[in-house]
Formats: structure tokens, sequence, C-alpha cells
């Protein structure tokens, strides 16, 4: 199949929609997960972020850059701009380098599933701009309308 620009946005798209579904699932559908396990976690969580308040200072702020970052990302590879896809890539490693920190969490089956989704499809939007013909759209300097 050759990839072609609306093949590009319709992934780039389906994958900022499923992780934004998936990131809010679980609040939009909170018996998606037994109160108990809420109750268990919530209260696992309010002891850690006492002890840790620097820490998760820090990782907000990561989290900000990301969230900045990840959309200059998706708007430059949406216009097909030079710059978007190392960006999107930095912002990528850096999401992936900062999980471990994050500790535990708690998501539903669903939330897992359209996050895992979204993340995928990212993967192929990467791919996309990086190993097929659409490269080209991001190396062009003339005749770039979106």
């Amino acid at each position: 199949m050759i990839a072609t620009e609306r093949l590009f946005r319709s992934t780039l798209l389906a994958s900022i929609v499923l992780g934004i579904a998936g990131s809010t699932a679980d609040i939009a559908f909170p018996q998606l997960i037994p109160q108990q396990l809420h109750d268990a976690h919530d209260a696992l969580a309010a002891e850690e972020v006492e002890e840790y308040v620097p820490f998760y200072v820090g990782i907000g702020a990561a989290g900000v850059l990301l969230v900045l970052g990840g959309l200059a990302a998706a708007v430059g590879l949406w216009l097909f701009r030079t710059w978007a896809p190392v960006l999107a890539v930095c912002m990528t490693v850096l999401a992936y380098a900062i999980y471990p920190f994050l500790g535990h969490t708690l998501t539903s089956a669903l939330a897992s599933a359209l996050e895992e989704l979204s993340a995928t499809l990212w993967g192929v939007v990467l791919a996309l701009a990086y190993f097929s013909p659409l490269k080209q759209r991001f190396s062009r300097t003339e005749d770039r309308q979106p």
C-alpha cells in the first residue's frame, strides 16, 4: 500500500483521538474498575505523594513539556514541517524515558487497549514519516500546502 497524505493524517488523528479516549476512559466510566481497588490505589498514591513531592513536581514539569512538545510535533506532522519528525521522535523517547519514574498506575482493560492502539498508530505515523515516500514531504521546502 502506498502511503498517502490522507492515510498519514488519518493515522495521526486516530492515534491522538485514541490516546485521549484511553486517557479519559476510566474517568468517563469509573465502573470499569471496582471501587475497592480505586480506594486502595488512592490510599497508596496519597502516601507516596506526601513522601516525594519535589520528585513529582519534576515529573509534572516533564509532563507539561511532553504535552506541549507532543502537540507541536503533531501539528508539525499534520502540516509536513521539516522539523516535525525529529521533534516527534524526541518527545516519544522522552515519554518512554520518564515512564519508569511514574510509579504504579491503575487502568481498566479498555483504557489500556485504547492507549496501546494509540501508541501503535503513533509508531506507524513515525514509520511513515521516515520510511515511506511521504518522507519527501518533510524535506521539501517548496510547495508546502496543508
